[in-house]
């Protein structure tokens, strides 16, 4: 469920997965561009998958060297915006968003997993 205040943070898209890894739920505002759609899920389905924020993913490609071979893990989303949804200390979904800046992307995606607490 959106919350207002959840509502006012989308500035694009957000995606909702269950444990599997498919969707339950999308939001998209009017005008978002349809690129964000694919990005949403790559960030939802990176984070349900290995189980970390993509945030994780993005700071450690940031630092270079090595941990640039992140870029190659095949279906890991280097940008911020996807977290896990956890329940008892287990994945139940993830949420991925797109549509703003990263750190925006981030923010309302971690708007959206507080909202279901």
């Amino acid at each position: 469920m959106i919350t207002k205040r959840l509502a006012s943070l989308v500035i694009g898209l957000m995606i909702e997965l269950g444990a599997g890894g498919h969707a339950v739920m999308m939001q998209r505002l009017d005008g978002t561009q349809l690129g964000s759609i694919e990005v949403a899920k790559d960030k939802a389905w990176s984070a349900v998958a290995f189980r970390r924020p993509t945030k994780a993913f993005e700071d450690a490609v940031s630092q270079g060297g090595a941990n640039l071979r992140l870029l190659r893990l095949s279906g890991a989303s280097p940008i911020e915006g996807g977290i896990p949804l956890m329940a008892d200390g287990k994945i139940i979904g993830s949420i991925g968003v797109s549509g703003g800046t990263a750190p925006q992307d981030g923010q309302v995606a971690k708007a959206g997993v507080d909202a279901l607490k």
